[in-house]
């Protein structure tokens, strides 16, 4: 017979421990008890304990990460993830990654919960390509399948580069060449490379601010939607949303303080829009238990904050590379980077020949497939 009854009231910790997807290293390296622990999950509503996986988090080499936080319903007033269709009745959970370990202290059992953030001030879906290297996304996308699509020799990768903001060169013998319309390539595993940088210098020019998103400008020449912007006042990453010529104004992805004019750099971007493969005990709300997404599901990584809240449809996730008025509901979220050639590349010597790896280069001899 118990000796005692306890009544609890249960809350979210006032400063919680965070994931920021952004930052995409997850929880960091938890502590031993905890890295031998497990994301706890309840997807039935109907058992005690309930904790729905919508946050599509799981552990993987003694850290916890989270994919996504705008599908959970429930009251909030953040600007990233707006409580779009929250009403009581459909309440699923906040967005938080429960660690569910035995605390080696006194062996009971024990839970940390993390915050799931899309971004901070501190880390935004902003990243730097480096030409020549393999395109790094958001952790912990590389941990997982690639979400690939069709058949044979049509088998790609879903990944989209948008090609909005991508520079043409000043060579009109070159400017319909198909490797100068975008900066990346897949390979025939579906892998995306970064192949070139940009074709010049970033554009400056006399912007000011008013202090919301949309800013003044001695000129549009040479602007368009997509381009990534940097300058003094300015936090984080931020691209251009829509431009008005004849105004000379602009709106920005992001919020400036109120400034005198300043000389910000616009420069061509790399953006992209991820997806990945459903994976087992992951959820989304709208569909019952049995009606889940099937494991392989291709999903989009995360959606514009306008659809958080909101039942995310796998069919309507397709995004168009030359115009985003055409991408489907649930598109995914729009990543920026920033296109660099490298500082200090390998070099091959004029009349040398490449066949074992040297100076940094890699190997060709032996090879199954190699493109220049």
């Amino acid at each position: 017979m118990p000796g005692k009854i306890g009544r609890y009231t249960v809350s979210y910790p006032t400063a919680p421990s965070q994931i920021v997807i952004a930052q995409g290293v997850g929880t960091g390296d938890l502590p031993g008890p905890e890295a031998a622990g497990s994301v706890y999950v309840q997807n039935d509503f109907t058992q005690p304990g309930y904790n729905p996986n919508e946050e599509h988090a799981f552990m993987l080499g003694g850290r916890a990460y989270a994919l996504r936080e705008d599908l959970n319903i429930y009251r909030n007033s953040l600007t990233t993830q707006p409580a779009s269709a929250y009403l009581a009745a459909n309440y699923t959970s906040e967005p938080y990654v429960l660690v569910a370990y035995t605390d080696a202290s006194d062996q009971r059992p024990s839970m940390h919960a993390y915050q799931v953030l899309r971004s901070n001030e501190t880390f935004g879906f902003d990243y730097t390509a480096t030409a020549g290297t393999l395109l790094v996304k958001p952790y912990p996308l590389p941990l997982l399948p690639l979400a690939m699509t069709g058949t044979g020799t049509a088998r790609k990768a879903k990944d989209v580069e948008i090609l909005s903001a991508v520079d043409a060169p000043a060579n009109n013998l070159f400017k319909s060449d198909a490797a100068y319309s975008s900066f990346t390539f897949q390979d025939r595993k579906g892998f995306t490379w970064v192949h070139r940088g940009p074709h010049g210098d970033p554009l400056i020019v006399s912007s000011t601010p008013n202090g919301t998103a949309t800013v003044a400008l001695a000129s549009t020449t040479g602007l368009v939607v997509g381009m990534a912007v940097s300058g003094a006042g300015i936090t984080g990453s931020a691209s251009i949303v829509s431009i008005n010529t004849s105004a000379k104004t602009l709106v920005l992805s992001r919020t400036v303080a109120a400034a005198t004019a300043q000389s910000w750099a616009y420069a061509p971007a790399l953006t992209m829009k991820l997806y990945y493969l459903n994976q087992s005990g992951f959820f989304i709300p709208g569909y019952t238990l049995a009606a889940q997404p099937a494991v392989g599901t291709p999903l989009p990584f995360l959606r514009a904050a306008a659809r958080s809240g909101l039942t995310l449809n796998p069919l309507l996730i397709d995004a168009s590379a030359t115009d985003s008025s055409k991408d489907q509901a649930d598109a995914p979220l729009a990543i920026t980077y920033h296109p660099a050639w490298p500082s200090n590349a390998p070099q091959l010597r004029v009349g040398e020949t490449l066949a074992l790896p040297k100076f940094g280069l890699p190997q060709v001899r032996g090879q199954k497939s190699a493109q220049v």
